[in-house]
């Protein structure tokens, strides 16, 4: 392999990311620092994940400035010539692979090196491990050591973990969950899911950068919801246009606080999983939430429950890859009744799929304790939880403000039973072929 070539390829994929801003997000999402042989590249490459990861523009002069306490090379020269033998962004999907590819038979020739010089047969067997894991390289697998699994655990546990907060203590102490998740909230129509959902992306959004990617409800209705929330403004007065004196003051109050918030909302109808984490990765959100997953767009021409198992496995699979959370509403098939009792809704009522089940990591249920009475707690059931507890939280809501909070009794309430009315038989009301006793 040319060494021209080498760098070549290194510097138009730096060069792309810094020529368009747009690219930075897909691409740290296909390359890691070990596809840079060149060190000095490999440092740029480094400085624009931290500045990407972090909410700051990614741009030859930043990248330059975060490179300035190393003097071992001319970052402003070097910078220049990435952009320079850069001929477009555009074909920056091209050079990745070229530059992977590259960088792989690089490792490949230093094994070999190594394995000349060996005294033994272990040493040789560790190289050749090296030489078929190179061989057999995908950048969706990532083999570790029981070793570097150790050195991690130690490691992780110096630091001490924030997971994602719901707004919720009782939820909180059940459900560790992070970067890179997959969770769904599954719910009947009208039963609140959205409004739960926006309850968690306001919270979530004080420390994080969330996107909410709506497939159903539009912005205005959205943003109506998240001021009646946030103000506790009644969505009636909203709607009517009515809002008093006292509403405006409130809501002055709290729009320091309400803009504050790194919340963002998408309308996605008819998008594609692909569609929604590219959007996301370049506007470097660290959660998503989708209303709701059933919508998105996912492999025509295969039968419905084929794509929605296409669009389950996409949302897993992308949000182990780029560590972007995802939090999917779900629609539940129609309820069936037990007598005159409806049953609370299990994982297989998520509709059009098994799929969805199998592939999150945690499951909730929202649904009425009773579906008839328009003021019922909401139960909010931890069904599936790889890392925590499952369990139930019985909530009050309040449409009025789209507004939950933790109902103080948290008992399980039995379910009246209808005792069937008393009535005297009639001897004249069995048929002629009834056996009798005497």
């Amino acid at each position: 392999m040319d060494v021209k070539d080498l760098v070549a390829t290194q510097a138009s994929v730096i060069g792309s990311m810094l020529i368009d801003e747009r690219t930075v997000g897909p691409t740290l999402g296909k390359i890691t620092g070990e596809d840079f042989v060149t060190d000095a590249y490999r440092k740029i490459y480094f400085s624009i994940r931290k500045l990407f990861s972090d909410g700051a523009a990614v741009d030859p002069v930043t990248v330059v400035n975060a490179l300035a306490g190393d003097e071992s090379v001319d970052w402003y020269d070097l910078v220049k010539g990435c952009m320079e033998i850069t001929p477009t962004a555009a074909n920056v999907d091209v050079y990745v692979p070229i530059m992977r590819q590259q960088a792989r038979l690089e490792r490949i020739r230093h094994l070999g090196g190594l394995l000349q010089t060996v005294q033994d047969e272990d040493a040789a067997r560790g190289y050749i491990a090296q030489l078929e894991g190179n061989l057999a390289d995908n950048p969706r697998m990532r083999t570790v050591t029981m070793e570097q699994g150790l050195t991690d655990f130690l490691e992780r546990q110096k630091t001490k973990e924030r997971y994602y907060s719901w707004g919720l203590k009782e939820l909180d102490d059940r459900m560790y969950i992070g970067s890179g998740k997959y969770v769904l909230i599954g719910g009947y129509a009208s039963h609140g899911k959205t409004a739960f959902a926006l309850s968690v992306a306001l919270t979530m959004a004080k420390y994080h950068r969330v996107g909410f990617y709506s497939l159903e409800t539009d912005d205005k209705t959205l943003h109506d919801r998240l001021v009646s929330t946030m103000a506790k403004i009644s969505m009636g007065r909203i709607k009517r246009r009515e809002m008093e004196q006292d509403d405006y003051d409130e809501l002055t109050r709290i729009s320091g606080d309400y803009i504050s918030r790194k919340l963002e909302v998408i309308m996605a109808g008819g998008c594609t999983v692909e569609d929604i984490y590219s959007h996301a990765q370049a506007h470097r959100y660290d959660i998503i939430l989708v209303d709701y997953v059933q919508l998105i767009r996912g492999t025509q021409g295969r039968g419905r429950t084929e794509e929605i198992t296409s669009v389950s496995i996409a949302l897993h699979t992308k949000a182990q890859t780029t560590g972007i959370t995802v939090i999917g509403l779900a629609q539940l098939s129609r309820p069936d009744t037990q007598g005159k009792q409806q049953r609370a809704p299990r994982l297989k009522d998520l509709r059009e799929s098994g799929q969805l089940e199998q592939d999150a990591d945690a499951v909730l249920m929202l649904y009425k304790e009773e579906p008839d009475n328009p003021h019922s707690r909401r139960v909010l059931s931890i069904e599936k939880n790889k890392e925590g507890e499952v369990g139930r939280v019985f909530l009050s809501f309040d449409g009025d403000i789209q507004t939950f909070r933790l109902n103080h009794d948290q008992t399980i309430r039995k379910p009246k039973r209808e005792e069937p009315e008393y009535k005297q038989l009639d001897l004249k009301e069995l048929p002629d072929d009834t056996d009798v006793p005497y």
